[in-house]
């Protein structure tokens, strides 16, 4: 720090020096420069001379009611257009979030089942990270008994509806397809296929 220092009070608008005083030995003084001595209100100019051993800095301060309110006004300002640019992208964020879910809920090739998701375009189970494939025939299967869902579908139906006239089928081959679905969805509890003896299967789902 500086070892002392100089200060001179000069009115606004004249310029004239009214009055100025040295302080030696900072750390020491205990003395108050011009205690007492009133001036009538105006503007007036503080001008700092700090005096070192190697260097001196002069810093002018003008305090005036126009500065000061400027200065408040200029910062109030700079606050509401930085709050108004940290709205806009709070904005931004919340609308960009909105739209991706949005558009993860209206996916029609996306179908809730239970905890799985089953993605009928690329015919696979997704649950958590993991993802189970499906075969073509599999998928068109756990479709159409998703369509009908908690109702009975009857063989005939889905034999023709999945393997229409292909007539390479016998009869256990549906038992095979049911068997191999109900290994896949066996991470959920609360999907299941069921056997409706003598009449065909439903898909029944517990909400």
């Amino acid at each position: 720090m500086a070892n002392s220092y100089i200060v001179e009070v000069e009115q606004c608008e004249t310029g004239e020096l009214v009055y100025s005083f040295k302080v030696d030995d900072l750390d020491k003084s205990d003395i108050i420069p011009c205690k007492g001595r009133v001036q009538p209100k105006s503007c007036y100019s503080l001008l700092f001379t700090l005096i070192e051993t190697r260097w001196a800095d002069t810093v002018l301060l003008a305090v005036t009611p126009d500065s000061t309110n400027g200065l408040a006004a200029e910062t109030s300002q700079v606050s509401y257009i930085i709050m108004l640019v940290l709205f806009a992208l709070i904005v931004m964020g919340f609308f960009f979030i909105w739209k991706r879910r949005k558009r993860t809920k209206i996916d029609p090739n996306m179908i809730p089942l239970g905890t799985y998701h089953f993605d009928k375009h690329n015919t696979e189970l997704l649950i958590e990270h993991q993802r189970i494939d499906l075969t073509s025939k599999e998928a068109d299967l756990l479709l159409l008994l998703y369509n009908a869902v908690n109702t009975t579908v009857e063989r005939e139906v889905i034999l023709n509806m999945v393997w229409g006239d292909e007539g390479d089928y016998v009869g256990r081959t549906l038992d095979v397809f049911i068997s191999k679905l109900r290994k896949k969805l066996e991470f959920d509890s609360k999907v299941k296929i069921v056997n409706i003896r003598g009449v065909g299967y439903k898909l029944v789902l517990d909400v």
